[in-house]
């Protein structure tokens, strides 16, 4: 998984010889800081400064790797999240 400072978070398959995208998490308002994946592949998280009152501040994300939906916001940091 890649993060990037366009708001988003990439997924990428590195069976073959090159690598290909799987795909583009979106839903953060700042750029993407950090990403990790959980010990089980299942889940990404995603680092931001999120500034979104309906969700939080500074927060992280939690995705599901296989629909690539959010699962969650996790919030409370008062400044930017900048690693996971």
């Amino acid at each position: 998984a890649s993060a990037s400072w366009d708001e988003t978070v990439k997924l990428w398959d590195l069976s073959g010889e090159k690598p290909v995208e799987k795909g583009t998490l979106r839903g953060h308002d700042c750029p993407v800081l950090s990403v990790a994946y959980s010990p089980d592949g299942k889940f990404v998280a995603s680092a931001s400064g999120d500034v979104n009152e309906s969700e939080g501040t500074n927060c992280i994300k939690i995705w599901n790797v296989k629909t690539m939906e959010e699962k969650c916001t996790l919030t409370g940091h008062s400044d930017y999240v900048r690693s996971v």
